[in-house]
């Protein structure tokens, strides 16, 4: 017995919005065959980076959304995204491995 697990009987996709705070007007939104259990993290050069739960970590324009790179770690994204710099460059980087509640418990 898994107890208080979350059970998803159906396909599960995710959206990003670029929104504006202030208006809450809808400037652009892009869709995403596989469930986001990450975060969305942007940067002040104007990136949007965001993990996938079939592995897939993306970066995008984050005004636009034009989906810029991408790569698949191999293991689900259930993390959100950090950045650090380190010598003068700065690196991006997310903690892969799915959790028990991003698991589909129904197979």
């Amino acid at each position: 017995m898994l107890g208080g697990g979350i059970r998803m009987l159906e396909r599960t996709e995710s959206e990003i919005v670029v929104a504006d705070p202030f208006t809450g007007e809808v400037k652009n939104r892009v869709r995403a065959s596989y469930p986001n259990f990450s975060a969305a993290l942007t940067t002040a050069g104007g990136l949007l980076f965001t993990g996938l739960g079939d592995g897939t970590f993306m970066a995008y324009d984050d005004t636009s959304l034009e989906p810029l790179w991408k790569i698949n770690v191999g293991a689900g994204i259930n993390a959100p995204p950090m950045t650090f710099e380190a010598g003068g460059q700065q690196y991006v980087t997310v903690m892969t491995g799915l959790s028990r509640v991003s698991k589909d418990e129904s197979r």
